[in-house]
């Protein structure tokens, strides 16, 4: 009896179950985290497709057009874009914590969309309104990955916090591959019109804005809670 005693005291305590005792990715791809998953993933995909399918173009568009004349003229817009970048990426979360998650994410869709028709639309490499509506464009694209980092850990609940935001950002990755090819093949069938394809690509930016009046706004959430 003293034996048995003495055994059962070295052994484990049984841990108590919890959400964080199955697979986090299991959790995230069935109900009640299903549409949370989702939603994240559509959120992180619009500003990765939107830069790839769509922003991007602006840089062989003005190799086309000013090669011949300026050839630097493609560096310089790359380098105009990247500064506003630059500057959008650290300004993203503090825009979000001013205006709130949900608002702040539609109103830097909207700003996104209307900039980029002006950038395709209403100007052109080499005119003078070119580099300042690159520049105000990359500053504004460039927000949502500010903002990315502060909502998803805010969507997702502790045991699948990280997990939820690393599956939302590397979904948005997978989906940008998608959309690159998509947008190529809408190219050939543009007739190579650079205007165009930003044109139609500009119309994912444009999603941004229904989208995230199906999200939770998290803007008053502590993650200590």
């Amino acid at each position: 009896m003293v034996l048995a005693a003495c055994s059962s005291r070295h052994k484990k305590a049984p841990t108590p179950s919890s959400p964080s005792a199955g697979s986090p990715l299991r959790d995230l791809f069935r109900p009640p985290l299903l549409r949370l998953t989702l939603l994240g993933v559509v959120l992180a995909s619009i500003p990765l497709v939107g830069a790839w399918a769509a922003s991007k173009w602006m840089i062989p568009w003005a190799d086309t057009l000013a090669s011949a004349r300026q050839p630097g003229y493609k560096a310089v817009v790359q380098g105009c874009w990247a500064l506003g970048a630059t500057l959008g990426s650290f300004a993203g979360a503090q825009v979000a914590a001013w205006l709130g998650r949900r608002l702040s994410y539609c109103l830097i869709s909207f700003g996104t969309t209307m900039l980029t028709i002006v950038m395709f639309q209403l100007t052109k490499p080499l005119d003078p309104a070119f580099l300042p509506v690159v520049f105000a464009q990359g500053f504004v694209a460039t927000l949502f990955f500010g903002w990315l980092p502060l909502y998803l850990p805010e969507l997702f609940p502790t045991h699948v916090r990280a997990t939820g935001s690393g599956l939302a950002m590397n979904s948005g990755r997978f989906a940008t591959a998608i959309g690159v090819f998509i947008s190529g093949a809408l190219f050939v069938a543009l007739d190579s019109s650079y205007p165009m394809v930003g044109a139609f690509g500009v119309l994912i930016y444009a999603l941004g804005m229904i989208a995230i009046w199906f999200a939770p706004d998290t803007s008053r959430m502590n993650l200590d809670d």
